[in-house]
């Protein structure tokens, strides 16, 4: 008897067994073939169809199989999961299958295979708009710009030796590339071209002048040398004469004199003795077509109406027309160091 029980005891945790019967499982282990059939039968199978709504939803009762779970999650966002697994449609993720590659005819042709009935029309209409918007701008990567003549660009885009750069069109006198201004500088004046590099405020930025590391030579000492002595040079210093007057001899001091003396507006003439006494002064450039640009210079060379001065900030040479430069309001750290 207590064989028999455990028999019992095991046939109902296979299933075989139930209730003091023989199930339909357990009738089918006499058969031959049919357990597999019986028991195939029993277990719930994943589902392969949706139930769409108006109201932009998918429902799917009991389990989703890998392929309809995928492709809901690719178009819609998941909202819940237990006996049934709901997702809801948005232009947002809509948008995030056109994104992965997705056509509106390819997206609806999916969804209707997965479907238990007609699409919903709510449904279409949302895919069918979001597809009619999709791609409306684009947002292209570029490392630099080119700008110049329309037969010149067209002549750099046609260009073998410059295939390297990428370059395209996006504008009749803009090409974009996908090299830094750096390297396509070096590229263009390679294929025989004479480009020049500019800011984004449109001024013409000049390179570093590389000035020669100096040589320092060391002798030995002779033995009548004597160690140089403070307190005389302080009284040499001090008996020297002032060099300030000396400043009204310099470039710029003479171009106010004459030609720019009627022109230049007292703070300009301002920055003018500044610059002439070796101060580094902040001063706002108004270029054609660009923002106000705030910078500080110093060490100035006049060409005609142009300045060629050092900027600090940039760590480079810029040419700054005389005319378009103000004084600024206040200073910076850069010119107070």
């Amino acid at each position: 008897a207590a064989q028999v029980e455990t028999a019992v005891a095991e046939g109902e945790l296979l299933g075989v067994f139930a209730h003091g019967a023989v199930t339909e499982a357990g009738r089918a282990l006499l058969s031959d073939g049919r357990f597999v059939e019986v028991t195939d039968g029993l277990v719930a199978r994943a589902r392969t169809t949706a139930l769409f709504g108006t109201d932009l939803t998918a429902i799917v009762p009991g389990s989703p199989d890998a392929r309809l779970a995928a492709l809901l999650d690719r178009a819609a966002d998941r909202e819940a999961q237990g006996t049934a697994t709901s997702w809801r449609f948005s232009p947002a993720s809509v948008r995030r299958a056109f994104d992965q590659g997705t056509t509106a005819t390819e997206l609806l042709d999916d969804l209707g295979a997965i479907a238990a009935g007609e699409l919903p029309q709510p449904l279409v209409y949302l895919v069918n708009d979001v597809a009619r918007r999709h791609g409306e701008a684009q947002v292209i990567d570029v490392a630099s710009v080119v700008v110049g003549e329309p037969a010149v660009l067209a002549e750099l885009a046609a260009h073998r030796k410059l295939a390297k750069l990428g370059l395209r069109s996006v504008a009749p006198t803009v090409l974009t590339s996908t090299v830094d201004a750096t390297g396509t500088l070096e590229a263009l004046r390679d294929a025989g071209y004479a480009p020049t590099r500019h800011a984004a405020d449109g001024s013409i930025v000049l390179p570093a002048r590389e000035q020669p590391e100096p040589k320092a030579v060391l002798r030995d000492a002779d033995p009548g040398d004597l160690p140089p002595d403070p307190a005389g040079h302080a009284e040499r210093l001090l008996a020297a004469p002032s060099s300030g007057p000396a400043l009204l001899r310099g470039q710029l001091a003479r171009a106010m004199s004459d030609r720019y003396a009627g022109r230049l507006t007292p703070k300009q003439q301002q920055l003018c003795w500044q610059l002439e006494a070796g101060i580094p002064v902040d001063v706002v450039y108004r270029a054609d077509g660009a923002e106000p640009a705030r910078l500080v210079i110093a060490y100035p060379e006049l060409d005609g109406d142009i300045l060629d001065v050092w900027s600090l900030g940039d760590r480079a040479y810029r040419r700054l027309e005389l005319a378009r430069i103000d004084l600024a309001q206040t200073s910076t750290a850069l010119s107070r160091a």
